[in-house]
């Protein structure tokens, strides 16, 4: 357990040096980084505004910008309590061997072939709507991890289940990255983009990193006293509240025409 808390650790302070980059594996993309790569082709610059005028968003896209920052706070929530070294700690509490830890520390990367598929199913649908409910999936999946440690099931059963659970979960969070990553290219004005992503990526740093810190102390008290069981099942409570949290602002931000300029 001591390599396992310390990779905790090691995690948080990586969320910091990788905050605008490339997700982390098995890290869910509407809680991690911005989705500059699924913006619209640039079209026709925007009139300038009026002199002595200054143009601010409107007032539904201005709500449905501080519910993507608060969802993408509470997504690095469920991210640093279900995902990463805590799904290693899951695996070595249900004593899953060397290869089973590293498929499923490839499941992530491998799951990436759902996202032309994906693509394909969102371009002819709500986008929030798939992201709805593949986030949701993605997330609420983790649920019957908190009854693994008292099933009444055979070790290997236990692991089985443990297994299909992340691996619904990874396929899940992919169709709903892609239909994310569309969405907000449409969403967030072309002018606002940098701007928000910026702002939006601190305050997934500090809940991230944060939230990471909390765990390995959380793991490191309570795994010396035989409560390891115990100390998942909490982080795995915690991630599925967050989960909760993050897809009720999902539901609060609004779907702009596919292509079309959010109105400012």
């Amino acid at each position: 357990m001591k390599s396992l808390r310390a990779s905790v650790v090691l995690t948080s302070l990586a969320r910091i040096a990788s905050a605008f980059s490339i997700p982390q594996p098995g890290e869910s993309l509407p809680g991690s980084s911005p989705a500059l790569s699924g913006a619209p082709a640039p079209g026709p610059a925007p009139a300038p505004a009026a002199p002595g005028r200054l143009a601010a968003p409107g007032r539904p896209l201005r709500r449905s910008l501080n519910a993507a920052v608060a969802e993408g706070a509470f997504a690095e929530v469920f991210g640093a309590c279900a995902t990463g070294a805590v799904i290693t700690g899951w695996a070595l509490y249900l004593g899953a061997s060397a290869a089973l830890i590293g498929l499923l520390g490839a499941l992530p990367l491998g799951a990436q072939v759902a996202s032309l598929p994906a693509a394909w199913f969102t371009s002819s649908r709500s986008r929030k709507a798939v992201a709805l409910w593949a986030v949701g999936i993605s997330r609420m999946t983790f649920l019957p991890l908190l009854a693994l440690p008292t099933l009444d099931a055979t070790p290997a059963t236990k692991l089985h289940l443990f297994l299909a659970i992340v691996a619904i979960s990874t396929v899940a969070s992919v169709i709903g990255n892609t239909a994310w990553a569309a969405w907000m290219g449409d969403l967030v004005p072309e002018r606002l983009r940098g701007r928000f992503f910026g702002r939006r990526t601190i305050f997934l740093s500090i809940a991230g990193t944060l939230t990471s810190i909390g765990a390995a102390i959380l793991l490191d008290r309570l795994a010396p006293l035989g409560w390891t069981g115990a100390a998942l099942s909490g982080l795995t409570a915690a991630a599925c509240l967050a989960g909760v949290a993050s897809v009720f602002l999902v539901v609060r931000q609004h779907e702009p025409h596919a292509g079309a300029e959010p109105r400012v």
